[in-house]
């Protein structure tokens, strides 16, 4: 997308995008982070810490699912984000340190204390993640493609098989 589109969509000057940020790549960069942290935001309200890693795993699919559903656009922006050279190196997955905190990768930790435990395949975590986050992308992905409304797919069923492909 030209900046000229983006300032057209915005409804202001392309110079003004540019007194904020200095380049194109500075812009998708925050874009990215407003998105990610409105994500982490939404599955991490109620989130219970001391559920079984099943229960927490759930949880946190099921509101990454409800979110991707409900934000079609946020969805359709990561995903692109992501896969491309310049979102490669900020992706979660490829981020995350042992010691970070829970708040900044709920998923990970989940899955990285699920490792730990025993609990979850010790694969590396852009395997894991893929299994996961992929399915619930690609599965809200479709659902918005098909036009379906009100009728979202088995969300339990769905997290099922998430579950059983990291399950150990």
């Amino acid at each position: 997308t030209s900046t000229a589109l983006i300032a057209e969509r915005a409804q202001t000057a392309e110079v003004t995008i540019f007194r904020h940020f200095k380049t194109k790549e500075l812009l998708l960069h925050t874009i990215f982070d407003e998105e990610l942290e409105h994500f982490q935001k939404f599955i991490l309200l109620g989130h219970d810490e001391s559920l079984p890693i099943k229960d927490r795993f759930f949880d946190l699919c099921s509101k990454a699912l409800q979110y991707f559903w409900d934000n079609p656009l946020a969805l359709s922006f990561v995903e692109q984000y992501m896969h491309t050279p310049l979102g490669w190196e900020r992706r979660p997955d490829m981020r995350y340190q042992p010691g970070e905190r829970f708040e900044d990768f709920p998923l990970i930790h989940l899955l990285v204390g699920g490792i730990n435990k025993d609990e979850i395949k010790d694969l590396s975590i852009p395997s894991l993640m893929g299994l996961v986050v992929g399915a619930l992308g690609s599965s809200a992905r479709e659902y918005h493609l098909k036009g379906l409304k009100n009728n979202p797919p088995n969300i339990d069923a769905l997290i099922e098989a998430c579950w059983d492909a990291v399950k150990r």
